[in-house]
């Protein structure tokens, strides 16, 4: 599939990669982590949480505010404060001071910066591509995310079966920052400022509108409100479940994850 491969879209398809990497190996490495310092199912679960609730919080407020900003800066900014988190479990993982605690706060930033990303990063490329190559563009960027996406945990099981998880921590921490530094080399994008001065609220009801013209969209999103719920109550019960209750390793763990994402 051809696209408009300028070096900006080269480096934001590179580094859209990078983080969905990145992502999932994290959540790969934390439940891990959590699981072995706590032996708990609770703990497991309230790690999801921890990681769900901000997420879906920082997607609520964010979006308006990320318009208002650089979509590059906004970029830059979530890889390094997620390596930055990853960073620091390294840092208390190799000294031996790793905590739940720590997990657990470097959980809640992950959850905060990572939906920073896509639609910052969404938003640059339809200002970077002509509508012509739009489509093809953010198909290309989306496959090729989903693909990482899948093969992620897999191979997260292999660094952790044969290298154990510092190698993991190291892994992500170099692949978010290496993708934080690709993205100073993007083009500043040029437009021009909303003088509206629309507040966030104002915002919000203008797409709750958007729903009464469009119902449809109301129950899909329900619906897969309805699926992430059901999903992200199970996840956190697989990890114990292989290594516990079918024998299995945390390579087998990785491989279940990236088939139950293919799935």
């Amino acid at each position: 599939m051809k696209v408009y491969m300028s070096r900006s879209f080269v480096i934001l398809w590179i580094a859209q990669s990078a983080s969905a990497l990145g992502s999932t190996f994290t959540t790969f490495i934390i439940s891990f982590l959590v699981y072995q310092l706590s032996d708990s199912l609770i703990f497991m679960s309230l790690t999801w949480i921890l990681f769900t609730v901000p997420n879906i919080i920082m997607n609520l407020i964010a979006g308006p505010y990320i318009d208002k900003l650089q979509y590059k800066s906004v970029m830059i900014f979530s890889e390094l404060m997620r390596a930055l988190a990853i960073s620091v479990i390294l840092v208390f993982s190799v000294t031996g001071g790793l905590n739940i605690g720590l997990l657990f706060a470097a959980t809640v930033v992950f959850g905060l910066a990572e939906p920073l990303f896509r639609p910052a990063g969404m938003a640059y490329v339809a200002y970077l591509l002509p509508k012509s190559k739009l489509q093809r563009g953010n198909a290309l960027l989306e496959g090729t995310m989903q693909l990482t996406m899948m093969l992620g945990p897999a191979l997260g099981g292999v660094l952790l079966a044969f290298l154990g998880p510092n190698s993991v921590l190291i892994f992500i921490t170099s692949v978010l920052t290496v993708s934080g530094v690709l993205l100073l080399f993007l083009t500043k994008i040029q437009r021009e400022r909303s003088t509206a001065g629309e507040r966030w609220f104002q915002m919000f009801k203008e797409g709750i509108g958007f729903y009464r013209v469009f119902p449809v969209l109301f129950w899909i999103g329900i619906l897969m409100l309805t699926i992430n719920f059901s999903t992200g109550a199970a996840q956190p019960m697989f990890l114990p479940y292989i290594l516990e209750h079918i024998g299995g390793t945390e390579l087998h763990y990785g491989i279940f994850m990236s088939l139950f994402s293919i799935g």
